[in-house]
């Protein structure tokens, strides 16, 4: 039998925008605090208000923003531009300072087309996509503050700091059957979609997502190794594992007529998840991840209905946080939940 090549490997940036040791060290909280303030909805709001009450209790980010980290590096060329890591830096500060009462979160809905030019203030948005603008958003105001001027999407890149917190890489491997060879392409990635279909729990959902391929038939591949068009096997694997793993549930699809609907159906989460089995061979998270902000959506499709989130306090207490409204609830009251986003952290 012919012995299994290594392939391509994973390149490590030689420099870091901002060292993980840094990171490590904003892990858990610094301080315990009470719980912030609901959000007011200005029409239609709900999926920034539920994303932004996820973030501010992102541990190292809130930890972060509370220090001021980045607006301490916005040089005076920056000031009186729209900042997206600044805008949501102030947001938790403002939020962490005030434990009663709602707060509007007026700079972040008022720039919604400045975060992504298909936002619309007053129409209803899908808070996976929010998020993912957002998130794009903020990445490229590190990058300016850091005076970064390679592409945004090189590996040098993702060493800053939202991709240190939020970002992981994703490995495809196809390997050849005829001569073994591995082939491996890596994709940065800061949060992971998953089908949800023939999945009842998240472990299900992730071991779907990582079960192996066949490549065979019409569909057979040409090793660029060999020369062969042969019979191969395609696996996707968590090659670098976050520190805040995003996972997104696949509930909404478009109907033959056109229409989007909703897969309206519970997967069972944890409090706790193990990453380790989805990973790379000999690549490991090093730890196990803790549940810490569930988006939940209600109604029947993506331009309809109403999104609210879950969010565990620093002092190990979960809340609703329901647009204005915040409640406290038992951790039974959120594993009810159809769950559309889900926030982990390392412990």
């Amino acid at each position: 039998m012919p012995r299994k090549l290594e392939g391509d490997q994973f390149e490590e940036p030689e420099h870091h925008l901002y060292p993980k040791i840094r990171l490590l060290r904003v892990l858990n909280w610094k301080h315990v605090n009470k719980i912030g303030p609901g959000l007011l909805n200005v029409g239609n709001t709900c999926f920034c208000n539920a994303v932004l009450q996820c973030l501010t209790y992102t541990p190292p980010l809130a930890n972060l923003c509370k220090a001021q980290e980045h607006s301490k590096r916005i040089t005076r060329d920056g000031q009186g531009k729209f900042d997206a890591l600044k805008e949501v830096e102030r947001h938790i500060i403002t939020s962490s300072r005030c434990t009663q009462g709602v707060l509007k979160p007026s700079n972040i809905v008022n720039s919604f087309r400045k975060i992504g030019a298909r936002l619309r203030l007053g129409r209803q948005e899908d808070a996976h996509e929010f998020t993912r603008l957002l998130m794009e958003a903020m990445h490229l105001a590190d990058l300016a503050a850091c005076r970064f001027t390679e592409s945004p999407y090189s590996r040098a890149a993702q060493t800053g700091l939202v991709h240190g917190i939020f970002g992981g890489h994703l490995r495809s491997q196809v390997r050849c059957e005829t001569c073994r060879y591995n082939s491996n392409t890596y994709d940065a990635f800061l949060d992971l979609s998953l089908e949800i279909k023939k999945a009842d729990n998240i472990t299900d959902a992730l071991r779907l997502f990582t079960k192996p391929e066949i490549l065979d038939g019409n569909n057979k591949y040409k090793c660029s190794h060999c020369g062969c068009k042969t019979r191969a096997t395609k696996r996707f694997s968590v090659h670098r594992a976050p520190l805040v793993l995003q996972l997104h549930l696949k509930r909404f699809e478009t109907s033959w007529s056109g229409n989007s609907c909703k897969l309206s159906k519970h997967v069972m989460f944890e409090q706790t998840l193990q990453l380790d089995p989805y990973m790379s061979e000999g690549e490991k998270a090093g730890s196990r991840y803790n549940l810490y902000g569930v988006v939940v959506h209600s109604g029947h499709s993506m331009k309809s209905g109403h999104y609210y989130a879950f969010v565990k306090n620093s002092n190990g207490v979960w809340y609703e946080m329901d647009d204005d409204s915040v409640r406290q609830v038992s951790y039974s009251a959120v594993a009810r939940q159809q769950a559309y986003m889900l926030f982990y952290v390392q412990q």
